[in-house]
């Protein structure tokens, strides 16, 4: 009898408690768009190479924000748009009223925006 409690309290150690708490999952992290960015702007059909910076602000996959085109290229775009995974989507707006569908990708702590329409193409590479 001894022996075989001994046998059952060995192979009952090795099973684990299934009260013992798993340990959480490792959170994966997601792309973030919401707040602040600088970088470079180029024109395309209107070359012309400036700084630029953008504040985002996000409410459940719908974003709104500014960028902000230093000399000697001066603008500013609104944006309304989406952010979904790591894609932003919508529409930019310049100063003078000219509408931009646009697209961006978050890629780590970077930021690259292509725009097409009224201003022809636009390239904007930001950074955090």
């Amino acid at each position: 009898v001894a022996a075989a409690a001994s046998l059952l309290t060995i192979s009952c150690g090795d099973s684990g408690s299934p009260t013992e708490p798993r340990p959480a999952p490792t959170p994966t992290q997601s792309a973030a768009i919401a707040g602040g960015w600088t970088g470079t702007y180029s024109g395309v059909s209107h070359p012309c190479e400036a700084a630029v910076d953008a504040t985002f602000a996000e409410n459940r996959g719908s974003v709104a924000g500014t960028i902000n085109v230093s000399e000697p290229c001066w603008n500013i775009f609104l944006f309304q748009g989406t952010f979904q995974g790591n894609t932003l989507e919508g529409e930019f707006t310049d100063y003078d009223g000219f509408h931009n569908r646009g697209r961006g990708t978050v890629s780590g702590g970077t930021l690259e925006i292509h725009l097409d329409g009224d201003l022809g193409g636009i390239r904007m590479n930001l950074h955090r």
